[in-house]
């Protein structure tokens, strides 16, 4: 189980760390202008947070309840569209025009999280995973 939780932080912690720099660059597309120190810190305070928070609240726990049954691509999108639509749903009450941008950041936030979990699986299934002998 530690390991489990080991890859969860390492996926989190890397999608609070591209989501906002994903977003800056969604921002600038076009203003053609460069990118600030104080566009840095409050997309860092804002967008990291929240990131971290969906992934940890979220992504996880609808990426272990996905049927295993289906496909990868199947268990992206099931947690792509939990993602999706929690932080829509909790954001609304509470402000007027950010609900959506909230919903685009949770659904990057559980893209990048499944797809670094997965990475992070492949990566640590360590010497005792032993693929050549059929079990049974």
């Amino acid at each position: 189980m530690t390991k489990e939780l080991l890859r969860v932080l390492v996926a989190a912690l890397a999608a609070a760390a591209l989501v906002p720099l994903l977003f800056l660059a969604l921002d600038q597309f076009g203003e053609w202008q460069s990118i600030g120190g104080d566009d840095l810190v409050f997309a860092y305070s804002l967008a990291g947070p929240f990131a971290l928070a969906v992934c940890i609240l979220l992504a996880w726990p609808a990426y272990r309840f996905a049927p295993r049954a289906s496909s990868a691509a199947g268990r992206l999108l099931f947690t792509t569209a939990i993602c999706l639509i929690g932080p829509v749903l909790i954001l609304y009450p509470l402000v007027g025009e950010f609900p959506w941008k909230g919903g685009l950041a949770g659904g990057a936030s559980a893209i990048i999280f499944v797809l670094t979990f997965r990475f992070a699986d492949r990566r640590s299934a360590g010497p005792d995973l032993d693929r050549s002998s059929p079990s049974g």
